[in-house]
């Protein structure tokens, strides 16, 4: 199986309106937006929703908020 990944800023162009569930691979020792590579896993409109989905994914997870979406309350 193949994995996509997507590097630096780059990512910005793959991410969905709402709250999105990306791998981080680090290119070094601490994080670095421009150098690492991203793999996009998901998204979610709520960030209830994407905290559940992130909670079952193994290795460095991060959520990533792309045009914060207008939560109903």
């Amino acid at each position: 199986m193949a994995i996509i990944a997507i590097r630096g800023a780059g990512i910005n162009h793959y991410l969905k309106p709402g709250y999105n569930i990306v791998r981080r691979y680090m290119k070094g020792d601490t994080p670095d937006d421009e150098k690492d590579c991203f793999e996009p896993l998901g998204y979610s409109k709520s960030r209830k929703e994407a905290d559940k989905k992130a909670k079952n994914l193994k290795g460095i997870i991060e959520i990533i908020t792309y045009k914060e979406p207008k939560e109903d309350l």
